[in-house]
């Protein structure tokens, strides 16, 4: 995707557009059967009967949770319209760099654990539709989405002020996505209130959320706004 306003795509309808018009329902989930299911010979046989059973089962309950996953990240995308859609299919240089982005979001659906993270992916790419992110922002925002637990994202989302919030892998957790970063020093303090001649040595470990970092909380604020204190709520946006 190219973040130029100059290269747009003349299309009769995007690939972005079709593939939320067929949202949800449509057959993306539709898991692939390995070629045993299609032997009837093979089948006869009690191992792999029984295989292909719990084969077929898996794939159903895998494509249940996904085309859940698509409901909630469809349904959380009510504030687009068909306009915004246009303007963002647009922005592709060719259908071909358009069709790859929904498979690459298809794709990124069907790994994410569970319907939160389908919000919070919605969250993302509703701001890089309006622009407020860019495509490589948005990749990186959904990198972390997918692989950060839900529990940490929530410390983060509201505790990020408070630095004692970053203890406990947190912050470790953070600096590995870019989102934090880390600084140590060695600090001396006092050990004796009323003697301060008596002090030791210590290792300070602080962390600061980064630009990429307040991208991301910009992100889950947009997203569970109703959820945190108002004096603590982000809302400027802004690309990096």
């Amino acid at each position: 995707m190219n973040d130029s306003k100059d290269k747009k795509v003349s299309k009769s309808k995007g690939a972005v557009r079709s593939f939320f018009e067929s949202m949800p329902g449509a057959d993306y989930a539709e898991a692939a059967i390995d070629t045993l299911t299609d032997s009837e010979l093979l089948k006869n046989v009690p191992v792999v009967r029984s295989f292909v059973g719990a084969w077929e089962f898996r794939n159903k309950y895998k494509r249940s949770r996904f085309l859940k996953r698509v409901e909630v990240f469809h349904s959380n995308l009510s504030e687009l319209t068909d306009d915004d859609l246009k303007k963002f299919d647009e922005e592709f240089e060719t259908a071909g760099e358009a069709e790859e982005f929904v498979t690459d979001l298809i794709e990124l659906m069907d790994r994410l654990e569970n319907e939160q993270k389908a919000i919070m992916l919605a969250g993302a790419f509703k701001r890089l539709v309006r622009r407020e992110i860019r495509a490589q922002n948005f990749r990186e925002i959904a990198r972390v989405f997918e692989r950060v637990d839900n529990l940490d994202l929530f410390l983060f989302m509201h505790g990020y002020q408070n630095p004692h919030s970053f203890e406990h892998a947190l912050g470790d957790i953070l600096v590995n996505f870019r989102v934090c970063k880390r600084s140590i020093k060695t600090a001396t303090r006092q050990t004796m209130m009323l003697d301060p001649s008596k002090v030791e040595s210590y290792i300070d470990v602080a962390y600061e959320v980064t630009p990429f970092g307040r991208l991301v909380l910009e992100t889950l604020h947009q997203v569970y706004q109703d959820k945190i204190e108002p004096k603590y709520l982000i809302k400027t946006g802004f690309m990096v």
